[in-house]
Parts: structure tokens; C-alpha cells; sequence
């Protein structure tokens, strides 16, 4: 015998409170019944996924109603089953009694309907035992995952009044449990949609089981179910979302399968769907009201009991799917769900996140772009720019931003610029902000300048670690340098640039001779400015003039005849001449004059590998650095600790010293005492590769670099400077290589001469221009501004400007590269314009081609 079908029913409002039998005339309460919502309590598919809670939000409840649901389910199945054996039982629900059989049959057919109360209003035969020892067979769930029908309150109350005992009797005043999904998984949800979908139009039945009202079908408005599938739904949603236990166990990979699994185990892409497919059902504010309410009531237990509800690293999986939701992107949502997530998140404990940073780390590209881009969202919905300190909400959504940084800087999942904050970098005031950073930094007792620089990844890390434990009165945004993009880093390197240059002065007035000379210094460099302004034409650009001065004096230095430095033809790389006859001031020169540049915001072409700019910052080499430096080494190296057919020594014969060759001699470095006669084996290659690493990159040219490292920090030696990364550090010094975006130079060209943006000559020129390839756009952009390289701000920041030089003629254009010019004379066709352009550009040297 199985459970009777009527007590896995949903309870509704209509049968909560069973109708008392008129005396003349009993007749059985008007039950609501729903094939589709039977359907899905009784499919065994989905029948281990059901669950009876007394509260979608309190365990302990689901457990004690669930307990004196089977004492009267065992009782009960008992009494029809086996009965008191006395054959003078009254109790026609009693196995004894002699109607019985019929009893059992009528309830069988009648299933739908609550249970009718023996003669004398009792359901239990007194003479049954309370507690009998009987298993009721079929699988375990259908007796756990059963709920209470509301028939079990008379139950209850006949075993009261025939002297069952109390804790039986006590069930009558308890709240009605419910039917809900244990958990929640896509293919769950969806099987339950479908069962329910399928559900005839609600009727109305009396006792004798005779249809007598037909409820109205499932209009689209209801989504096509009826009120208790609804019902089911909504309460699933209610005790997934609002208890830790379940939310965690939601959205799991089934253990058979154990390839391409998340570290999480959960089953990332089905999250967002079924968020989505929650959300999209009708009537979407119910359901929407039921998701948030439902995770309020978690976030708030989470924010009562954080500490046990997150002992476990199986306990962190609903911060991944609460932060999936997509009504975070919502602002109407940021005050109840999003900020408190955030602020939950921000007070794990350090090995919580380092677990929540692995996670992330490994995330697919597309949903880790989407985590980023919705906390940038509230980010630059809730930045404020003032002299008041951010909230705990802005705080708390930057620090989860450093986690996430940690966790791509593991993974490398997004490119790092996917960081940068737009609202940050265009209203931040940064004077303001760099006051704050300084104060907070002489707090930390950190040291100045570069010499205890970590990488940039240790920076942030240990930022956010720091700021992870202070106030919002101890934060500032510059120590989470990846919100900053280089054009702000750059405008931060100025100040800071200017703080030292008033340090030094300060130093210098110590001694009133210093201060005197200072003095006239001051005024003759005063007088001299005020004479070159006065002579300066309108037209001048004069950072075009220092951009042309940067130029000519890094190619005399770069040049490889010089003997400074070498250059690599298949990498196009300029690399520090460890064979340099150059004393190292010379070096120091080089150092000095990058740092200017850099500080002046000029763009140079010069093409130092990564390694360099790493290298500035103090990070240590890596073999991927000799990967990119020099491409066949790296290939060597790699295909040495690759190698797999033997042992290296046979193949490879290399031992532990480097051969270098200079000025037609070669000499043997040993990487270790006694290298020479050491073999390279299997066993010590990884060794072997570290020193050769090591060697190429640091030892070989150690005093070459130190001295060109530190001609850079006297002119940007600053804090500043370990806010960028290296690949920030080289495009603030050379720009960026990107494809030109020749329509923003024509936007912001200028015309002189009777030239403007309608005349018949310059629309054939930027219908030339529009249609060159790449190589020749930079020429012709180096022709004019003498580099080929797009500024931070874009092309649409440069001074370029086209006058006109006469009417035509056979000469070709030229160019002013110290004020963006291009002079072009107004030929006569756009053939013969062509050709003289393209002419020109191709042959041009130095300054130009007059």
C-alpha cells in the first residue's frame, strides 16, 4: 500500500480549516484538486527533489513537522493495515471492523478528497497502539518528501480526544508545511514548469466525487497554471533563496561527471538561465517580489550568523549565486540586495576569499566580464566626487573589485583594462585624492619612494588587504591602481612629480646660499619664459616642439652604432648592450631622458621589450620574459624542460655555463661555481633554466641597468610610479599601438589657408588617407608629427593641421613636425595628389622631405 495520494497534495487556503459536519446533513469540505500539481509530487524524476517545510525560512520547523508527519502516517498505516484484531471495532477505519475493506476502497478512489472521521469523530482506533513498529514500503521519499494534508489536523485532533499522545496532538496548531524543492537546479526547474504547465483547469468537487463548478482555465496573465502551481512555485523559490543549506546545494555539476567541472562544482551557465527563466514567468512582479524577498531574508541571516554560515569552503557557493542575479543591475536593487551582499563579502574571513578568488579565477570569459562590468556598474553608480568620504557600500564594492583583480591576475581571464572605471577617472578630484592616499600611506609607515616597490599584483593585493580592516576614513581609490586608467596615472605621476620638485626646494633653502642662487635662477628662467612667450607665434605647439627634441636625441642614444644598447631585427626590440665600452653614466643619461619624457607627457619611439619596463618596477624575471625578448632562446629553453624521449644530457650535451661572443671574442659565464663541469640532466634542468633566466635577463646586464633605473627614478622616482603596471608604464612612454582611427584625426584637424573641411583638395585627401593600409597611415602620421604612435587620449588629441602651400605645382608636401603641420599645396587632381603624398611620406627622413 502507498501513501495516499491526497496527502501529497498542496495545502490551500480553502481546506486549512476543515468544515464541521452539519448533524442533519455532513457533506465533505469543496477541495480544490490539479492533475499537473499531483503529477509533479508523484514523478519519481523528480520526486528526490521534493522537501516538506513547516517555513521556507526555518529549518528546524521542516524537521519537527516532517517527524510528527510520519509518527501519524506510520500510525495510520498501521491501523489500516493490520487493525486492533478486535472484531468488535466501531472504528469502520480499522483494519478489525468488518466495512473496513470498503472504507479503504472508497479513500483509494476518493483520494483527492480529506479523509472522513470515523463514527464518533475518531480517526485512530484507541485500541491501536500509538507508536506501532511497521515500515511502510516503496522508496524513502515518498514518505519524506510528503507533506502534512490538511485532513492531518482532524487526525490530530481525534488521537487529542481519544487520548493519542500529546506530541501527536500538538500537530493540530502548528502552521501547514508546504511541498518545495529541496534545491534547485535548470533541468529541475524547467521539469517542474512543464509538469505543472500541463495542469487541467481547477474544479470544484463535493463528497460523493461529482464535478459541480468548473474554475476559469489559466489565462497568459497566470502563465497557464493554476493558483497552486503558482503556489509551488513561489514557495520553492521562497526556501532555495532563503536558506543557506539549500541555495548551496543548488546549481550543482551531478558527481558522475568530473571533466570541465568548475572548482565550485557549480554549473555556471545554468545559474543566469534559470534566473532569467524565474524572472520571465507570469505574472512576473509576483515572482520578482518572491526572489527578493526571499534573498532580503537571507542576506539578513547571513548578516546574523556569517561566521557559522560560511565554516565551509561547500558554503561559499551562494555568494557565486547571488552575485549572478540579475537584478543587481537594477539601481532599484542596489540598496536592498546589492549592498548588502557586497558589505557580507567584504567580512570573510582572508581564507573565504582566497577561495572566492580561485573560483573566480577560474570563470569563463563571458561571466567574469559580466561580474566586473555589474560591480563597475554600482561603482559608478554610487561614486560621488567630494571632499566627504565614500560610503561603506562604495568601499565594500571596491575591495570585491580587488578580489576580483587578484583572481584575473591568477586566471588572466579579461583583458586588465576591463577594470578601469570611466566615472572614477573623469570626476575623481585627483589633488584631493592623492592628499588622502599620502596621509594614509605615512599612516601604514610605508617607505617612500621606489625602493621596496612590489609588483604591481602584490600592490593591489596588499592594498586591498589593508584596506580590507580600516575605515572609510582610511581608504583611498589610488590603492586600487587598476580602477585608474594611464591618462589618470599620468595626471597623479604630475602631481606627485610636483610634490618632490617642492620637497627638493624645501631641502635646498636649508642653506641661504642655495636659497640666493635659487633665487636668481628663478628669475632669469622668469625672464626667459616671458621672452619666449612674447615671441611665440599663435600656431605654436610646444609640446610638439619637446615631442621633436625627445626624438632626435633618443635616436642618437638608441642608435646601435653608439654602443649603448643592441637591436634585435626579428622583435624590433632594443635591448641593453652588455659589451658596452659607454661608461654607466651614460646609461644614467638614457634613464634621465626617458624619465622626462615620461614626465612630460611626451610620446617617443623607442621599442623596449616588456622585460624593461618589469624590470622598473621590480618585478623578477620569468621565462616567458626571455619568450618574448628573445623568441628562438625562449623556444630552446622550453623545448629543454619539455623533453620527454630520454634524458637531456644525451641530446642536448649543455652544461651549466653561457658562451657569449663580443667584439670577436668568446668567453664561458659559469651560472654556478664549478658550472663548467656540470652536466645538465633531467634532474637539474629546471635549475638550469632558472640561473640561465636569471643570467640573460638580470646578472648580464646588471650594471648597464642599474644605472639606466636610476637616471629614471631621479625624474620619476616617485609614489606614483607603483601604481602602474609595466604595460601602463610603456604606454605612457611610447603611447599605444592600436589600429589608427584615421575618422578622429579628421575630426580634430585644423585647416589654415584658405583650407577647410568642405574644400574640394581636402576631401580628396582624407579620401586617400581613409584608403591606405596601416603601414603607410603611420607613415604619413610620423610625417607629420614625427611618431607613429596614438597617444593615451587618442589621435583625436594630436595637433595636426593642413595649410594650404600655394596653388598647384610639381612640389611635394612637407611638414612642420614641431608644430603638426602639413603643408600641401592645392594640386590639381586627386591622382596627382596621391602620388606626391605618398611620395613624400615614403622618403621622408629626419625632419622631412622638402
Amino acid at each position: 500500500m502507498h501513501v495516499p495520494s491526497a496527502a501529497l497534495a498542496p495545502p490551500s487556503s480553502d481546506d486549512a480549516t476543515p468544515s464541521t459536519p452539519s448533524p442533519t446533513a455532513p457533506v465533505r469540505p469543496r477541495q480544490r484538486t490539479t492533475s499537473g500539481l499531483q503529477a509533479v509530487l508523484s514523478d519519481p524524476n523528480l520526486a528526490h527533489s521534493l522537501q516538506s517545510v513547516q517555513s521556507p525560512h526555518t529549518d528546524v520547523a521542516a524537521q519537527t513537522a516532517r517527524a510528527r508527519f510520519e509518527h501519524a502516517v506510520r500510525r495510520y498505516y498501521y491501523q489500516l493495515t493490520v487493525g486492533c484484531a478486535d472484531t468488535h471495532c466501531t472504528n469502520k477505519l480499522c483494519r478489525a471492523n468488518p466495512a473496513c475493506q470498503a472504507s479503504a476502497a472508497r479513500c483509494r478512489g476518493r483520494s483527492r478528497r480529506p479523509a472522513r472521521r470515523a463514527p464518533g469523530g475518531h480517526f485512530f482506533c484507541p485500541r491501536c497502539p500509538d507508536d506501532p513498529d511497521v515500515a511502510i514500503p516503496g522508496p524513502a521519499e515518498a514518505l519524506q518528501n510528503a507533506h502534512v494534508h490538511p485532513s492531518l489536523a482532524s487526525v490530530t485532533e481525534s488521537a487529542s480526544e481519544s487520548g493519542g499522545d500529546e506530541s501527536t496532538a500538538t500537530m493540530a496548531a502548528a502552521p501547514q508545511p508546504a511541498v518545495v524543492l529541496k534545491y534547485i537546479t535548470k533541468d529541475l526547474w524547467d521539469q517542474s514548469v512543464a509538469r505543472l504547465a500541463a495542469a487541467p483547469a481547477l474544479t470544484l468537487t463535493d463528497e460523493a466525487g461529482t464535478e459541480e463548478v468548473a474554475a476559469p482555465a489559466p489565462t497568459a496573465e497566470d502563465g497557464g497554471m493554476t493558483e497552486e502551481a503558482h503556489k509551488f512555485l513561489l514557495d520553492s523559490i521562497k526556501h532555495v533563496f532563503s536558506t543557506s543549506s539549500a541555495l548551496n546545494h543548488s546549481f550543482k555539476v551531478p558527481s558522475s561527471i568530473t571533466e570541465n567541472v568548475h572548482p565550485s562544482r557549480l554549473d555556471l551557465p545554468s545559474i543566469r538561465e534559470t534566473y532569467a527563466a524565474i524572472l520571465a514567468r507570469e505574472p512576473r512582479a509576483r515572482y520578482r517580489r518572491c526572489l527578493t524577498d526571499a534573498i532580503e531574508l537571507l542576506l539578513a541571516h547571513l548578516d546574523l550568523n556569517l561566521g557559522s554560515a560560511v565554516e565551509s569552503k561547500s558554503k561559499l557557493a551562494q555568494f557565486l549565486i547571488l552575485l549572478e542575479n540579475p537584478l543587481l543591475d537594477d539601481t532599484a536593487f542596489h540598496e536592498s540586495l546589492f549592498r548588502p551582499l557586497l558589505q557580507l563579502i567584504t567580512r570573510l574571513s582572508p581564507r573565504a576569499k582566497a577561495v572566492l578568488v580561485q573560483w573566480w579565477a577560474a570563470f569563463p570569459e563571458p561571466q567574469f566580464r559580466a561580474l566586473v562590468e555589474r560591480l563597475q556598474g554600482y561603482l559608478s553608480a554610487h561614486y560621488h566626487a567630494g571632499p566627504t568620504r565614500p560610503d561603506d557600500a562604495v568601499v565594500a564594492v571596491v575591495r570585491v573589485l580587488g578580489l576580483c583583480y587578484s583572481a584575473n591576475e591568477v586566471g588572466n581571464v579579461v583583458p586588465y583594462a576591463a577594470f578601469y572605471n570611466a566615472t572614477l577617472c573623469a570626476q575623481m578630484n585627483f589633488k584631493d585624492e592623492y592628499r588622502a592616499w599620502r596621509k594614509l600611506l605615512d599612516k601604514s609607515s610605508r617607505a617612500p619612494g621606489l625602493a621596496a616597490l612590489s609588483s604591481p599584483i602584490a600592490t593591489a593585493a596588499t592594498a586591498t588587504a589593508t584596506a580590507s580592516s580600516s575605515t572609510p576614513d582610511q581608504f583611498s581609490y589610488f590603492s586600487y591602481p587598476f580602477l585608474l586608467d594611464p591618462v589618470a596615472k599620468a595626471r597623479i605621476m604630475h602631481i606627485d612629480a610636483m610634490v618632490q620638485m617642492a620637497q627638493e626646494y624645501e631641502d635646498a633653502c636649508v642653506s641661504q646660499a642655495l636659497v640666493v642662487h635659487t633665487q636668481k635662477m628663478l628669475l632669469a628662467d622668469a625672464a626667459r619664459t616671458a621672452q619666449l612667450r612674447g615671441r611665440r607665434a599663435a600656431h605654436d605647439d610646444p609640446a610638439a616642439c619637446k615631442r621633436s627634441f625627445f626624438q632626435v636625441l633618443l635616436a642618437q642614444l638608441m642608435d646601435p652604432l653608439y654602443g649603448l644598447f643592441t637591436y634585435d631585427e626579428s622583435t624590433r626590440y632594443s635591448w641593453l648592450n652588455a659589451a658596452s665600452l659607454e661608461p654607466v653614466r651614460q646609461f644614467e643619461l638614457v634613464g634621465i631622458v626617458l624619465g622626462l619624457a615620461l614626465y612630460n607627457g611626451v610620446i617617443v619611439d623607442v621599442r623596449f621589450p616588456r622585460l624593461l619596463y618589469r624590470r622598473l618596477l621590480g618585478d623578477a624575471p620569468t621565462l616567458d620574459d626571455v619568450k618574448s625578448t628573445w623568441p628562438d632562446l625562449g623556444r630552446g629553453l622550453q623545448q629543454l624542460l619539455d623533453w620527454a624521449d630520454g634524458d637531456v644530457e644525451d641530446v642536448f650535451m649543455r652544461s651549466f655555463d653561457v658562451s657569449v661572443a663580443a667584439y670577436g671574442a668568446v668567453r664561458t659565464v659559469e651560472l654556478k661555481p664549478g658550472g663548467s663541469n656540470i652536466a645538465v640532466t633531467n634532474a637539474n634542468r629546471h635549475e638550469y633554466v632558472a640561473l640561465y633566466v636569471d643570467w640573460v635577463c638580470r646578472k648580464s646586464v646588471e650594471s648597464q641597468f642599474r644605472a639606466l633605473r636610476r637616471g629614471f627614478l631621479k625624474v620619476c622616482g616617485g609614489y606614483a610610479l607603483g601604481l602602474c603596471r609595466p604595460e601602463e608604464v610603456e604606454q605612457l612612454l611610447c603611447g599605444q599601438e592600436v589600429d589608427l582611427d584615421m575618422s578622429a584625426l579628421e575630426k580634430g584637424c585644423g585647416y589654415d589657408d584658405g583650407y577647410h573641411a568642405a574644400h574640394p583638395t581636402i576631401r580628396d585627401f582624407w579620401s586617400i588617407v581613409h584608403a591606405m593600409d596601416l603601414p603607410h597611415k603611420k607613415m604619413l602620421l610620423e610625417f607629420v608629427t614625427a611618431s607613429d604612435r596614438v597617444p593615451l587620449k587618442g589621435l583625436g588629441s594630436l595637433t595636426f593641421v593642413v595649410q594650404r602651400n600655394g596653388p598647384d605645382c610639381d612640389r611635394l608636401p612637407t611638414a612642420l613636425t614641431c608644430f603638426g603641420r602639413l603643408l600641401l599645396p592645392e594640386y590639381a587632381g586627386k591622382e596627382k595628389l596621391k602620388r606626391f603624398l605618398v611620395t613624400a611620406i615614403e622618403n621622408a627622413k629626419g625632419f622631412g622631405l622638402v
